[in-house]
């Protein structure tokens, strides 16, 4: 699999739909989660990541806002794809456009035996958070904070900046 992997923020219908299928797949065939639980009314106001290989798509995620953090959710990886790091290249590349925002951390919850992994990759469990419960999913909550940027946009930034695609600010030189 040497196909080159591309990630960007879901941007019409069509990748929406993928990424909606992706999850549709993994979380309520595979794991029975109900319908109405994976899809539940929140993908309206998320932002939603897809990843693909050679055109075809192979990850999602999607990502809430909250007053300073991020949470990040519905992460998922086709098993074929689940070795090759493309969780944490998602979540970079996620991590890239919300510290445009000004955002410097996220929030989101894995399964037990992911946590070695994801500390591997900087992320530490929530202390003094408890677990949660999704039908037989047991899920431990985890943080990350990256490194927010000093030019990040804010009120002030120029009209221009605003106008482009999410996750396309061209900083010109900033």
């Amino acid at each position: 699999m040497s196909e080159k992997i591309e990630i960007d923020i879901v941007r019409n219908l069509k990748d929406l739909l993928q990424a909606f299928d992706l999850r549709r797949e993994e979380f309520v065939k595979k794991q029975n989660v109900p319908e109405e639980m994976e899809f539940d009314g929140n993908d309206f106001s998320a932002t939603q990541i897809i990843a693909k290989a050679g055109g075809k798509p192979i990850a999602t995620m999607r990502v809430r806002y909250f007053h300073d953090f991020v949470k990040f959710e519905r992460m998922c990886v086709i098993p074929a794809y689940r070795k090759q790091n493309i969780p944490q290249k998602v979540m970079e590349f996620t991590a890239e456009v919300l510290k445009d925002k000004g955002f410097k951390r996220a929030l989101f919850f894995c399964r037990p035996e992911l946590v070695k992994y994801w500390k591997s990759h900087g992320c530490q469990p929530v202390e003094n958070m408890p677990g949660t419960d999704i039908g037989a999913m047991k899920l431990c909550p985890m943080s990350w904070h990256f490194t927010k940027k000093e030019d990040k946009l804010q009120i002030k930034t120029p009209a221009a900046f605003f106008l482009a695609e999410e996750g396309k600010w061209n900083r010109g030189g900033r």
